[in-house]
């Protein structure tokens, strides 16, 4: 929202009142993307979900600088940001896995501040990060935070998809049939 609402500003002289229906455009496709993943959940597990949507975003992520660089329609800056929205790496739909696995005594304090300290991490940087990694860097500055954030997502995934894997072996050892496997 805050890089592409300076490129609507700055390349197609859109008023604070155009970039905010942009804007309202954008969230209505996260919406609807939210909509879709989560009928997908019900039918695939959700850290596959995870898994497709990380490949893809990588996929993409790549020709971002690129793709921004050479827009030329208020339109394509809305598919690249539909695109973001919809394949970013995001722990929904896969928020009930993840939470399982802390301990069951200090679940709410340790996702809690998990939750709190992400946020106010992505706040400083997209606020601050953002705007001087873009003036110095031009659009290539985006990737300086956005390779970070996704091998550390990536790192995450692993992680979880490890545990789940381990704690269905066990619970095939413990219940003594094998129906899972």
């Amino acid at each position: 929202y805050l890089h592409c609402s300076n490129i609507l500003k700055n390349s197609f002289g859109y008023t604070a009142e155009d970039v905010i229906h942009h804007n309202l455009i954008v969230s209505i496709v996260n919406l609807s993307s939210y909509i879709i993943i989560t009928y997908l959940s019900y039918k695939i597990y959700p850290l596959i979900i995870l898994r497709f949507r990380l490949t893809i975003f990588w996929v993409f992520i790549l020709t971002t600088p690129y793709s921004l660089q050479n827009v030329h329609t208020p339109f394509q800056v809305l598919l690249i940001q539909s695109f973001f929205i919809i394949f970013r790496p995001d722990a929904f739909p896969a928020v009930p896995i993840y939470i399982k696995h802390f301990p069951i005594f200090k679940r709410f304090t340790y996702t809690s501040w998990l939750f709190a300290l992400s946020r106010a991490t992505m706040h400083i940087v997209t606020s601050f990060g953002m705007v001087f990694l873009v003036k110095y860097f031009g659009n290539i500055g985006i990737l300086i935070i956005i390779i970070p954030v996704s091998l550390g997502f990536l790192f995450g995934l692993n992680h979880f998809e490890k545990l789940e894997k381990e704690s269905k072996e066990l619970s095939i050892e413990d219940s003594g049939t094998y129906a899972l496997k």
